[in-house]
């Protein structure tokens, strides 16, 4: 989802990374917000 608009730069291995990194760190904080969530509930 991030890495299609980031990857669009010049330094496209940079934006790759750094999107790939973004990607990842989404994925993880809606994953533990989504546990979170399950405990509370």
């Amino acid at each position: 989802m991030y890495g299609i608009v980031l990857s669009s730069n010049e330094n496209f291995n940079d934006s790759t990374i750094f999107s790939i990194f973004i990607d990842e760190f989404y994925t993880l904080i809606y994953n533990v917000n989504k546990d979170l969530l399950n405990l509370y509930m």
